[in-house]
């Protein structure tokens, strides 16, 4: 199971997350002075941080019924009482393959909704509230206000799917969070598209404090692959306009006026967003539990025609310090 994130050297990863941390932070308040003999007291003290990232558990089930797969390529292999697929090992790595990319494509905007509550069909929801639905307890979001008795099956248009992007918080729904605060305030640089890209990758790096920016050999500015695609538009078009040919590819893309410090990355965990994220490294904190649940199958119960098997998942995203992360005001 690859996901990126889990391997990334510029995110603090923690790999046996079981319960709730409390993250590292300590200011340490200003007080130098003139040297007095007759001040024994501190005029100042330390402030930590009470910033936290807890756990959340994610699970897929599969059901195996060997005898169905007699239509399949595995049928020449299938006896009359196979309790496994012949190439169990190699369907399980496939799950795994999808599993990662279901969690490296939607934890960016995902969302904790595991208290939602159970549809209740004489209640009215407005939009943007959520349930659990049917006997697969799925999680729905409201489109827009429904009246009672308009459930997710009889007015499906009035509803979306939101099960797998509501295992928990992801960076993108704390970056809305943070801003929604006061904690962070964003940079203006509206919808990006093909004509300002690098303009507004540029005023997200002119935000930091030069002590930031001069601080990291090997910053990251992190964009999607849609705004780094724009990113190279941009500088394609103006390359040919000024010298009539294509600008050449590199290897690296730097902010130009960082000295090759800072770095454009595009990630593929944060899908279509239009944020652009500048922070310093290990600010990005992703928890997961190696150790216990990653790439496993944690449970397998035999059926009457085959078995059924559960994946776990730990999961758990937080920013370590809002005070250095610079974002713009597109989500």
């Amino acid at each position: 199971m690859m996901i990126s994130f889990f391997s990334n050297p510029y995110y603090l990863v923690i790999n046996n997350l079981r319960k709730p941390q409390n993250l590292i932070k300590m200011v340490p308040g200003r007080g130098m002075r003139p040297l007095d003999l007759n001040v024994e007291k501190a005029i100042s003290g330390r402030e930590w941080s009470g910033r936290e990232i807890a756990p959340k558990k994610g699970m897929k089930i599969i059901e195996v019924k060997p005898e169905e797969l007699l239509d399949t390529f595995q049928s020449e292999m299938l006896s009359a009482d196979s309790k496994r697929e012949p190439f169990e090992a190699w369907c399980w790595a496939e799950e795994f393959a999808v599993i990662g990319d279901e969690i490296e494509s939607g934890a960016y905007n995902s969302k904790d909704r595991s208290k939602a509550e159970i549809y209740d069909s004489t209640k009215s929801y407005e939009a943007g509230e959520f349930v659990k639905f049917g006997p697969d307890r799925l999680i729905f979001e409201a489109l827009s206000n429904t009246s009672a008795g308009e459930s997710p099956e009889s007015a499906s248009a009035k509803w979306e799917d939101v099960t797998l992007s509501s295992i928990c918080d992801g960076w993108g729904t704390i970056f809305k969070d943070l801003i929604a605060s006061g904690e962070v305030v964003p940079v203006v640089t509206g919808e990006i598209d093909a004509t300002n890209a690098k303009e507004s990758i540029q005023k997200v790096y002119n935000a930091m404090p030069t002590k930031m920016k001069s601080k990291v050999k090997n910053g990251r500015i992190e964009v999607s692959y849609s705004v780094f695609e724009f990113y190279l538009q941009q500088r394609n078009n103006e390359h040919k306009e000024k010298f009539g040919a294509e600008a050449p590819e590199l290897d690296h893309y730097y902010v130009p006026t960082s000295n090759r410090k800072w770095e454009i990355v595009p990630v593929l965990h944060n899908g279509d967003s239009q944020r652009i994220v500048a922070t310093l490294p290990k600010n990005l904190v992703v928890g997961t539990d190696k150790v216990t649940d990653y790439g496993k199958k944690s449970k397998v119960l035999e059926t009457l025609h085959g078995y059924k098997g559960k994946v776990t998942a730990t999961l758990a995203f937080q920013v370590q310090d809002p005070s250095v992360l610079f974002i713009n005001d597109r989500p």
